[in-house]
């Protein structure tokens, strides 16, 4: 398969319990390869991101967490300006209390490759403490994040995806070594989550190598 004419960065912010919050991940498409005005693209991957955060997770999260926006920008060939997107953007739905914030649930990232640098993770916001028991999630806790998961499958990875848009891993040690973006960037297989609650040791979260 050739490599996507466009990489972008798309970065999730929001908040949990007061505390800044921040996934940084990444996408390749060929949406858009001849336009001089990336905004377009930029606002329509922004948009199918958040919907995924807004329409699964934050109504059974607690309101101490939530999103503002998705912001995109694109980063191979060139720089674009970021394009940001808050669609439906807020705080959870639940008045129950939740995790602290340094704990998280974490999603994985397969591209099929081995090593490092072909796979990645990121911290998705902590669980409530009914869908948690002995740092593990619950079954309950389990579906919520699974649920979150499959919608970004659903549209951004294999050959059934319903957008454009390929999720997958960028390895800043290729860059380093001398590849492209775009040599660096490999499309996603598979998503899971971690059973096993994790801990955010910084805010600013970031898929690969």
């Amino acid at each position: 398969m050739a490599n996507d004419a466009n990489i972008i960065q798309a970065v999730v912010r929001g908040f949990v319990q007061g505390q800044d919050y921040r996934n940084v991940l990444h996408f390749g498409t060929d949406e858009g390869v001849n336009d001089t005005d990336y905004s377009a693209i930029l606002a329509a991957l922004g948009l199918a991101i958040i919907q995924c955060y807004v329409e699964v997770l934050l109504p059974d999260l607690p309101n101490t967490c939530g999103i503002n926006h998705v912001g995109c920008k694109r980063i191979f060939p060139s720089v674009s300006d970021e394009v940001l997107n808050a669609t439906g953007a807020g705080n959870g739905s639940l008045s129950t209390a939740g995790l602290p914030s340094f704990v998280a649930t974490k999603m994985e990232i397969r591209t099929g490759g081995g090593g490092r640098r072909n796979r990645g993770r990121i911290y998705l916001f902590p669980p409530t403490e009914a869908q948690t028991t002995d740092s593990f999630l619950t079954q309950a806790g389990n579906d919520l994040f699974a649920s979150f998961i499959a919608c970004l499958a659903g549209k951004f990875i294999g050959s059934g995806a319903t957008t454009g848009y390929r999720l997958g891993v960028l390895s800043r040690k290729s860059i380093s070594e001398g590849q492209t973006v775009q040599q660096a960037f490999k499309p996603a297989t598979s998503l899971t989550v971690s059973n096993t609650l994790a801990i955010m040791g910084r805010r600013k979260q970031g898929v690969g190598s």
